[in-house]
């Protein structure tokens, strides 16, 4: 059991099995938590220097702070601190990003987590097609 982003078959949003699919032709094995900085630059920065119509870094970032958008692994939106101003730390939970616990079945390595999991009790429930029930090995129940 361990933490990932990706696992095959696991469909986070629209963006996600093609990315993994493509990810597993191209490279033989399932993209890891860093192989998507491809998408960040299409998803994020592309669109935002369209939109200040420049190069220039701080109209990029000041774009960048107040966006949200997809991912092949979730929304990204950025934090902001009690003052309003952004930390450029990434929102993590319920309708953002999740990670996926995973977890070797019979050979293959299938997301386990968040499968109908709650941040708090009266939090929606999240879970993402392709998820499946976690197995506890037999070792561990004797």
């Amino acid at each position: 059991m361990t933490m990932n982003t990706y696992a095959r078959g696991v469909e986070v949003n629209e963006l996600t099995k093609p990315f993994v699919e493509t990810y597993i032709k191209r490279f033989g094995e399932t993209p890891t938590y860093t192989a998507d900085t491809y998408s960040a630059i299409l998803h994020s920065l592309v669109p935002s220097i369209e939109a200040v119509g420049s190069l220039d870094a701080d109209k990029i970032v000041a774009h960048l702070e107040t966006r949200e958008y997809m991912v092949p692994s979730g929304r990204i939106k950025l934090e902001k601190d009690k003052q309003g101003r952004p930390t450029h730390d990434l929102t993590w939970g319920p309708g953002y990003l999740t990670s996926l616990g995973v977890q070797w079945q019979d050979g293959k390595l299938v997301a386990v987590w968040p499968n109908k999991w709650k941040a708090a009790p009266t939090a929606p429930e999240i879970t993402y097609k392709g998820m499946v029930p976690f197995k506890i090995p037999p070792w561990m129940k004797k």
